[in-house]
């Protein structure tokens, strides 16, 4: 992680603390949300053809799915963003 929180710090360096870190923790959600999205649009046309449980258990894990990508990417953007403790 040290890498990529020099590159953030290296793109970000002129513009506020407050800024960075809006931008930082904007582009994770952003990317976890898309993640996301790729992710079950492939489940679902897996589980398209297969039986009623596993299409079920698919359309009924979307949204805790998706709060559990947002969370991880919160996570991992507060370790590289400059927010004071």
């Amino acid at each position: 992680m040290p890498e990529i929180e020099e590159t953030v710090n290296h793109y970000t360096a002129w513009m506020p603390d407050w800024a960075a870190s809006t931008l930082i923790f904007g582009a994770a959600i952003f990317s976890a949300i898309l993640l996301h999205r790729l992710v079950f649009s492939g489940l679902t046309r897996v589980a398209e053809g297969r039986a009623l449980f596993w299409r079920s258990l698919v359309s009924r894990t979307r949204r805790p799915v998706r709060v559990a990508f947002v969370i991880v990417a919160v996570i991992l953007a507060a370790q590289v963003a400059p927010v004071s403790a």
